[in-house]
């Protein structure tokens, strides 16, 4: 018997859950982000509750399996959420530079969330080279064991210095997609620490979570009293660089990231 040639290839999945009929005409939100910036957060607390999108998890369904998944989004009723920026040599990077091409973007709401690069640096050291769990995804699992074991020969400061350019590479690409998208917001970290009223209010009117919330939100998303550097969250604090880094590194980190401070509203 000589059989549809499609059953030679592999399928690749489609992971969008079914609409409520009342989410049909709401329009879809991609929320974009980088690693260290709360957004594990967002997604496991925030991003549930949300009244009239429905959540579609790209990068953790990739995380957690090994079957191929077809990068669609669609421009009515879902949240895409969260897609990080990844390194170029990352086994995720070719599915999420496909979501985040222009032409899927330009017909729905964007979110860039951000946060200083000085702490993300800090923190990336901190997670990816000591408590960020393995993804059994073997080819995920694979490049985090490779990237822990070089984070592992470095120290803080040489890692942040080398790391930097990369990570302005990153601001680079939100900054580029930011002034080809009109409908977008822009959202920083330390606006949720240090002004959560309007941070809260302008995240709300552009997503409609539901205002219940707020509490919940301010709650856990306030800065540990103490640094633990064995948890996800280690710090949460804002410009802990300043006591992490020797001033001659947050100085060379200036001069590095001069653009992308400026461009983001950070103070050097």
């Amino acid at each position: 018997m000589i059989r549809s040639l499609s059953s030679f290839f592999k399928r690749k999945k489609d992971i969008h859950p079914m609409l409520n009929t009342e989410d049909i005409n709401a329009t879809s939100i991609v929320f974009i982000s980088l690693h260290k910036c709360a957004t594990s957060f967002f997604t496991k607390t925030v991003f549930k509750e949300l009244q009239k999108l429905t959540l579609v998890d790209y990068q953790s369904y990739q995380y957690n399996h090994e079957e191929e998944i077809t990068p669609i989004i669609r421009s009515k009723g879902y949240l895409y959420a969260v897609l990080r920026l990844y390194d170029r040599d990352h086994p995720g990077y070719h599915l999420t530079n496909t979501l985040l091409d222009t032409a899927n973007l330009k017909n729905i709401k964007t979110i860039f969330w951000v946060r200083d690069p000085r702490d993300i640096l800090v923190s990336l050291y901190y997670s990816f080279g000591f408590t960020h769990p393995f993804s059994p995804n073997r080819m995920i699992q694979e490049h985090q064991h490779e990237r822990r074991k070089k984070i592992q020969t470095m120290e803080l400061d040489e890692y942040a210095l080398k790391e930097a350019p990369n990570l302005k590479w990153k601001f680079e690409q939100i900054d580029r997609l930011r002034q080809q998208l009109p409908n977008h917001l822009v959202l920083r970290y330390e606006e949720m620490i240090h002004d959560f009223d309007p941070f809260f209010k302008t995240l709300s009117t552009f997503t409609g979570i539901n205002q219940n919330l707020y509490d919940d939100m301010l709650h856990q998303t306030r800065p540990n009293k103490d640094e633990d550097t064995s948890s996800h969250k280690r710090s949460g604090k804002t410009q802990a660089f300043k006591e992490k880094l020797k001033p001659e590194t947050v100085e060379e980190l200036n001069q590095i990231l001069a653009s992308t401070l400026k461009k983001f509203n950070y103070t050097i």
